[in-house]
């Protein structure tokens, strides 16, 4: 089951990008589709490293051009569970989901 699911996600997070690299834009097989975490799930453990990390990076003023979706709100994180594709079809191509991981 787990499987079925995150192939599902996989899907349609290449079907929301027009079957395209999230990254370069070019044509790309489903196949070849995974999804990755840009930081370890090893800092939930320290939220004061976590928020270190974060900081440094300044993902939001890095991707100041993509929309941010924390999942932690568990009314986002119902409907991502229950209706990955109708979630993902609600933003634009440019989106960086914190806390994804804690899909099911």
């Amino acid at each position: 089951m787990m499987y079925r699911r995150l192939y599902a996600y996989r899907y349609a997070l290449w079907r929301a990008f027009d079957m395209k690299c999230f990254y370069c834009w070019r044509p790309i097989d489903i196949r070849d589709v995974e999804i990755d975490h840009v930081l370890p799930k090893s800092l939930e453990a320290n939220p004061a490293q976590l928020s270190e990390v974060e900081q440094e990076y300044e993902i939001r003023e890095t991707f100041p051009d993509f929309d941010y979706v924390s999942l932690e709100d568990p009314d986002m994180l119902a409907f991502a569970n229950e209706d990955p594709r109708g979630f993902l079809d609600q933003y634009s191509k440019n989106v960086i989901f914190d806390e994804i991981q804690n899909c099911t």
